[in-house]
């Protein structure tokens, strides 16, 4: 394996995982919110 082929897999393996990480806490957030509306009204 050549070295840029090492480092395309990990800036691919970085940009998937960022993006996973990103869905995930928008999906807290979102419940967060939910739940703090709730308690509002």
């Amino acid at each position: 394996m050549e070295w840029y082929e090492i480092l395309l897999i990990v800036v691919v393996l970085w940009a998937v995982i960022h993006t996973y990480m990103d869905m995930q806490i928008k999906k807290q957030v979102e419940k967060l919110q939910k739940e703090f509306d709730s308690h509002k009204h």
